[in-house]
């Protein structure tokens, strides 16, 4: 049996000697405080693989030095010993955090039972706790990776640029760079998130419009991120997505809402709605020629955005009073009909 370190609290010295010697014949290295005074100094000053304390003493009782060992060691296993006609009290034990109790009179075989289970449940999740926060840095890790990766393809699509000839094909090869950057930029967060499966909404769609503008060296036109409530997550696959739409409506915006001398703007809102997000992204140009159908266009862009936001099960419309306005409602989900990252 593994030795472990005991803090054995109970104002009755009889009851301390008497159990504490019969622990240590069992292998336990035991600690005795006589009172919850000397028990909250020793829990304060040092480390116990587990504390064993009566419930009724004069106070601090063992309710006090229980709420007072779980806020400095909330990791070390605290067992409760309680008379039969006090089960109320230990019930509220338990839910004060204690891990177990066992009813006085007990002698050292019955509470060694307990102290071993409670002391192998404790290791077992802590092992799963490291096991699990290994896991959280190796999935950072490969997001780290994979942004890079997208980073490295955007260096080959720089790369061949430079052998293109015509003003049309440059085109073609800096829209795929934009749309690479939206799922760096994807993973680039969940590289960030506490759970590595979400993405915060504002923060995400102000970077990547950002990025846009710098993909597009449009200097002349403002683009402007404005949010209702930063609280906003997405899955991964739907934050992918989502950035692709959103990277399709500014880039066109961006290319052909403005002649080249003009100057404009392009707003982003983000709001939160009963259904889901609300995003709409408008600007001040010329807007779309007459009888232009988002759902019927012809361009890939358009039926990107299409698609997408059918996978998103979301909805989305156009105005074209002074600019264009695209009206977008993502639903809030944990579940994604496509498979941009799978």
């Amino acid at each position: 049996m593994t030795s472990y370190r005991l803090l054995l609290v109970d104002d009755d010295e009889q009851v301390c000697l008497s159990l504490g010697r019969n622990l240590e014949r069992r292998g336990y290295e035991v600690t005795i405080a006589e009172n919850g005074f000397e028990a909250l100094s020793l829990i304060e000053r040092d480390r116990f693989d587990i504390v064993v304390s009566d419930l009724v003493m004069r106070r601090p009782d063992g309710l006090g030095i229980l709420q007072r060992s779980k806020e400095l060691r909330p990791e070390t296993p605290f067992i409760i010993l309680t008379g039969f006609g006090d089960l109320d009290s230990a019930l509220q034990a338990l839910r004060l955090g204690a891990d177990d109790y066992v009813n006085k009179p007990c002698d050292a075989d019955e509470l060694s039972e307990h102290i071993e289970r409670c002391v192998q449940k404790q290791e077992m999740l802590l092992k799963l706790m490291r096991t699990l926060g290994e896991q959280e840095e190796l999935l950072r890790e490969t997001h780290h990776r994979v942004k890079n990766d997208f980073l490295m393809i955007n260096g080959l699509v720089n790369l061949q640029m430079a052998r293109v000839d015509t003003e049309h094909d440059r085109a073609l090869f800096q829209a795929m760079k934009s749309r690479i950057h939206v799922f760096a930029l994807v993973h680039e967060y969940l590289q960030r998130s506490e759970d590595n499966r979400r993405v915060e909404v504002v923060p995400f769609l102000r970077d990547l419009c950002h990025r846009v503008t710098e993909n597009y060296h449009s200097a002349r036109v403002r683009v402007n991120v404005v949010a209702d409530s930063s609280a906003a997550t997405l899955i991964a696959d739907m934050a992918a997505a989502l950035g692709i739409v959103v990277n399709e409506l500014v880039a066109n915006s961006l290319m052909h809402a403005f002649t080249e001398e003009e100057e404009g703007s392009i707003t982003v809102r983000i709001g939160e709605a009963e259904e889901g997000y609300r995003i709409v992204i408008s600007d001040d140009g010329r807007g779309m020629p007459e009888g232009f159908d988002i759902e019927h266009s012809e361009t890939l862009g358009f039926r990107l955005v299409t698609a997408l936001m059918n996978q998103l099960r979301g909805t989305f419309g156009y105005e074209g009073e002074g600019g264009s306005t695209f009206r977008l409602l993502v639903p809030r989900s944990n579940r994604y009909e496509g498979n941009f990252l799978q």
